[in-house]
């Protein structure tokens, strides 16, 4: 299901903006860029609807709901009684609250998702442009182009934060370290997040010229 979704939600997004359906949304009286931030909402809210169905489905197919719920009533007691005892630790060691840390891994999330459906729009976006005849074929080029660009940029990441003396001496504890880590790659999803985004709004801007063009040309 989750799988599914991801591909539907791709599959919309090229057939409403650079299909013949993609003139008509374009000519909308809406900000490109309003287009696509609507978008990576829907798929964000998509994402997280298809979790809890997954977790439905789960109750459903094992039974014994009463058996399920008595399990994670359990393990919630027992975080909860993790982190009343050890919340001075967990601070100590985090640098931020528990709340704050929780706050920062549902960022975190929510920043790699969007990561993830950006590479797959602005690879469609890409397609058009070097292989009109084949539009999908040049997504496909164009995704596996971008995902060697992103591998080879995270890898000079790691090695200049894994060599930079003055981060080493910042850390002090193992959870400073999860801290720090948490919050650079989270910072490089916006930064990518950001390039794509503005990548994609701007080749559909010229996609939609082009297409303007032709439809003036036939008329």
């Amino acid at each position: 299901v989750f799988v599914l979704t991801i591909i539907f939600l791709i599959y919309r997004f090229y057939k409403n903006y650079f299909t013949d359906e993609g003139y008509l949304m374009l000519t909308l009286p809406v900000r490109t860029s309003s287009l696509v931030f609507s978008k990576i909402l829907v798929a964000l809210i998509w994402t997280v609807l298809s979790l809890l169905i997954i977790a439905v489905s789960l109750f459903i197919t094992l039974g014994h709901f009463d058996a399920i719920q008595d399990t994670f009533n359990q393990l919630k007691e027992a975080l909860s009684g993790m982190i009343a005892n050890n919340a001075d630790f967990i601070k100590n060691e985090l640098g931020v609250s528990v709340g704050g840390f929780t706050a920062e891994i549902i960022v975190w999330i929510v920043l790699y998702v969007v990561n993830i459906y950006l590479a797959f729009y602005v690879s469609i976006a890409f397609g058009q442009l070097i292989y009109k005849k084949h539009p999908i074929v040049g997504a496909v080029i164009s995704y596996i182009l971008l995902s060697i660009i992103a591998k080879v940029l995270s890898s000079l990441y790691v090695y200049v934060v894994s060599n930079a003396d003055f981060i080493a001496n910042a850390i002090d504890t193992s959870g400073q370290a999860l801290q720090f880590t948490l919050i650079g790659t989270g910072v490089v999803y916006l930064i990518y997040s950001v390039i794509m985004f503005f990548l994609t709004t701007g080749i559909m801007k010229k996609h939609l010229k082009s297409v303007f063009k032709k439809n003036m040309n036939v008329i």
